[in-house]
């Protein structure tokens, strides 16, 4: 069986202590709050294409492949996720396409991560990109 490939993003500022999450708006964590990412599209050349792409449609951040740390590759029967993290300055942002997006504070979510998407993982792949 043929793996959906799927990129995540974890911004963080530079200090580590905030991360910028993406309000999911649909699939089955519709109302959570997750990593930017998506689908890899056929005309990505490589996962952190992918990646950088996603990047830039939901947040208009622009990142080099040399900026973009992969920390974790997830397999599952029928998935496979790409993970990557990138600092940058809070005041970058900008909301993209038709995503809300939003810095929190990375003590906050250790604390209360009910409110994440990917069934409690969330914070344990925070802690890898720190």
């Amino acid at each position: 069986m043929k793996r959906e490939k799927l990129n995540l993003v974890f911004v963080l500022n530079h200090d580590k202590t905030k991360v910028l999450l993406q309000k999911q708006n649909r699939g089955p964590f519709k109302g959570l709050w997750n990593g930017v990412g998506g689908k890899r599209e056929p005309e990505d050349a490589s996962n952190k294409a992918g990646a950088i792409r996603e990047l830039w449609e939901e947040t208009y951040l622009e990142a080099s492949k040399e900026q973009l740390f992969k920390v974790a590759t997830i397999k599952t029967h029928n998935k496979e996720l790409h993970v990557y993290t990138l600092a940058v300055r809070e005041d970058q942002p900008q909301q993209g396409e038709d995503e809300i997006i939003n810095w929190f504070s990375i003590e906050d979510i250790m604390k209360e991560p009910a409110w994440l998407a990917g069934n409690g993982n969330i914070p344990w792949l925070i802690n890898l990109c720190r």
